[in-house]
């Protein structure tokens, strides 16, 4: 059972949920429900790796996000397989959407390694102004 997060109390509802397949109903899996504390959690884990993480040299986050691409498209098929099991998409869709996911970790790979960074006109003589880019902090972000 899983704590309802409005009382307090412990609620009915199970701690997982199944995943049918929407072709013929079989069970491809299951998925945690998560409430907000589990977010938080999620969060501060995130932000205890931070330091760590964009501490790291640029090349070597970028070296970790190719390597994460690497990993996603070299097990595109299986993946897309499990989508369209879990979601009822076309084979070779689900299998395009996840070679596309792994896109996004080559893309921003490829931005790791070009720090951007403006030199800004000073309003004093004789001193520059540089604006530099980097890792800030932690983004949550939800999806269904």
């Amino acid at each position: 059972m899983a704590p309802d997060p409005t009382s307090g109390t412990v609620s009915q509802r199970p701690a997982t949920l199944p995943v049918h397949d929407p072709a013929d109903g079989t069970v491809v899996g299951e998925v945690r429900y998560a409430d907000a504390e589990s977010a938080r959690e999620a969060a501060d884990a995130a932000a205890r790796a931070f330091p760590g993480w964009s501490g790291l040299p640029a090349r070597e986050r970028a070296d970790r996000l190719m390597a994460a691409a690497a990993l996603i498209a070299g097990d595109a098929d299986r993946i897309g397989a499990l989508l369209s099991r879990e979601t009822g998409k076309r084979l070779p869709e689900a299998i395009a959407e996840v070679r596309f996911a792994a896109e996004y970790f080559r893309w921003f790979a490829e931005q790791v390694r070009r720090p951007a960074g403006d030199l800004l006109t000073a309003e004093k003589p004789n001193r520059r102004q540089v604006a530099a880019s980097r890792p800030v902090g932690v983004a949550v972000c939800l999806s269904p």
